[in-house]
């Protein structure tokens, strides 16, 4: 039975409205062992003090406050402040099952796993739901960096919007074992500020690391309108730009598949920010065209 602590990193920004869900699905884990990080990083609106509010009800939540520094700084400081032997991530705006800490912790602590690796359950703005699924099969991988390292990204047809993930690019609806996890989220440069969960994941699978991929599906993804790809960002494509330069230097090492899938993944990015994210007229959007 899995007796070691698990801490919960919630960063929290702007999330009043669906922040309750998410904590009280939490607290409602059927494993107890667990402390639950929220980093409040520079909300605006009412979410302070919901996390106030909930730490008086539940000596188990810790808070933290700081200036908005965006999504990666503020897992860092949780991380920072965090005290369990594993960590695991949930946004603020998801929610989980009753049992999801429970079923990690078995895979990761039964097989003496570094990272363990779940499905997750998507509800879109529109209310459908869709299941998200890693394509590597459940079980124990001894060498995660050869078991994954052609599965990074494959785009759908030129101009359409679908994709495929091989190991899905989330942060949550996983486990890590605290001391892979700071030495690999210490690689991370804070001025990533695009795909921050795809860089740490990437960064933690390139390493020889024992991996657990499951079924485990427990990780309720709630897509909400003001994420999705067509809002406006100027500073788009200096995002990509850090995380292209990032993901480089960690993928031209290895296999060149992968760094072809990294060109492809990107120039999908950039096709994305002169159609919607730059804000131009419509006037100037480019063209769509089929690319030999």
């Amino acid at each position: 039975m899995c007796q070691s602590k698990i801490s919960i990193i919630v960063p929290v920004y702007n999330t009043g409205k669906y922040l309750p869900r998410c904590l009280e699905s939490i607290m409602k884990q059927t494993y107890q062992n667990i402390e639950i990080v929220l980093v409040d990083d520079g909300s605006t609106d009412d979410s302070f003090s919901i996390c106030e509010e909930y730490a008086a009800r539940d000596s188990r939540i810790v808070v933290v406050r700081q200036e908005n520094m965006g999504n990666n700084a503020a897992r860092k400081t949780g991380l920072n402040v965090s005290t369990g032997d594993y960590i695991t991530f949930v946004d603020s705006d998801d929610w989980i099952g009753r049992d999801l800490v429970a079923q990690l912790c078995q895979h990761i602590i039964g097989n003496d796993a570094d990272m363990v690796i779940g499905d997750v359950l998507m509800f879109r703005v529109e209310g459908t739901r869709e299941e998200r699924r890693n394509l590597i099969g459940a079980g124990v991988y001894e060498h995660s960096r050869d078991a994954v390292k052609n599965l990074f990204f494959e785009s759908g047809k030129p101009g359409n919007e679908d994709c495929k993930y091989g190991i899905l690019p989330f942060i949550f609806a996983k486990m890590y074992r605290k001391s892979m996890l700071v030495q690999s989220m210490g690689r991370i440069d804070d001025r990533i500020q695009y795909d921050e969960d795809r860089a740490l994941v990437w960064t933690c699978l390139m390493q020889d690391i024992r991996v657990v991929f499951t079924d485990v599906m427990e990780y309720y993804y709630c897509q909400r309108q003001e994420g999705l790809v067509r809002s406006v960002d100027e500073l788009y494509l200096a995002k990509i730009n850090y995380f292209y330069c990032y993901m480089r230097r960690l993928f031209e090492q290895e296999d060149h598949i992968l760094m072809e899938q990294l060109e492809q993944y990107v120039f999908w990015n950039v096709q994305i920010a002169f159609r919607w994210k730059m804000g131009f007229s419509q006037k100037y959007i480019l063209q769509e065209k089929t690319i030999d």
